[in-house]
């Protein structure tokens, strides 16, 4: 019985192919891989990450995973373990100075606005 090379990748190998391999390489693995390899695969490709644009369309054409979202979704997730739960005020200034308006007498008065 023939057995495939991609059974006997540790993940040494498959870091090595996802980093420096030529596409057909690549592209033969996702093929001829098992489950086992496939699921490093995808879990590498989000650790590491993978650059390689055209090897993450092929995982996405292949297996269906989204490379890019996978790895928008964990920087988001980093992102929401660095928030240490408080919170900042919001400092209010003024923008535009405030509308005149008429005194008793009928004459227009403007408040002179000042900043504390």
């Amino acid at each position: 019985m023939h057995v495939e090379q991609e059974y006997y990748y540790t993940k040494e190998d498959i870091v090595k192919l996802m980093q420096y391999g030529s596409l057909d390489e690549f592209l033969d693995c996702l093929d001829f891989a098992p489950e086992g390899v496939l699921e490093t695969i995808k879990t590498l490709s989000v650790e590491l990450p993978l650059n390689d644009v055209a090897k993450r369309k092929a995982i996405l054409d292949k297996m269906g995973f989204n490379v890019d979202s996978a790895v928008r979704n964990k920087e988001l997730a980093e992102q929401d373990n660095d928030f240490d739960g408080t919170v900042k005020p919001v400092e209010q200034k003024r923008r535009a100075a405030a509308a005149p308006t008429e005194n008793k007498t009928g004459r227009r008065v403007v408040k002179k606005v000042t900043e504390e």
